[in-house]
């Protein structure tokens, strides 16, 4: 059997049995076929399924903020998130490949860590403020 991704990756084995698991670097639609040939008689068969990938979500927690206080943090991809002490927790979805980010903090003269990093998966960061 071979199974194909449709992003120009494929697997191969051999048995009754398919297992195999695969990570798109991009959002976008793809189809994926697997196609078995019979060892004993060659005939081939083939099926395929559309796979929707939508990128994946990073969720941003803040702890540590008091009254008035407030993070911005910018994505690469021209993303803000804002966190707050009212609302310290957000979630961005729809990311791919690589993403920076750098959180600026106001008010209170804490100093938050950390202050930037780089996604490429799912995720949760947690930035806490050191007073």
């Amino acid at each position: 059997w071979t199974l194909s991704f449709g992003d120009g990756s494929s697997t191969s084995g051999s048995g009754s049995s398919v297992s195999a698991s695969h990570t798109y670097s991009s959002p976008g639609t793809y189809t994926a076929k697997l196609s078995a040939t019979d060892s004993i008689n060659g005939k081939t068969s083939s099926s395929s399924v559309t796979i929707t990938v939508t990128g994946y979500s990073v969720t941003f927690k803040a702890s540590g903020l008091e009254s008035g206080d407030s993070f911005q943090i910018w994505l690469s991809n021209g993303a803000i998130v804002t966190l707050s002490s009212s609302s310290p927790s957000a979630t961005v979805s729809g990311l791919s490949g690589s993403v920076s980010w750098v959180a600026t903090y106001t008010n209170n003269g804490g100093t938050p860590s950390p202050d930037y990093g780089t996604l490429t998966g799912p995720t949760t960061v947690s930035i806490s403020i050191t007073y």
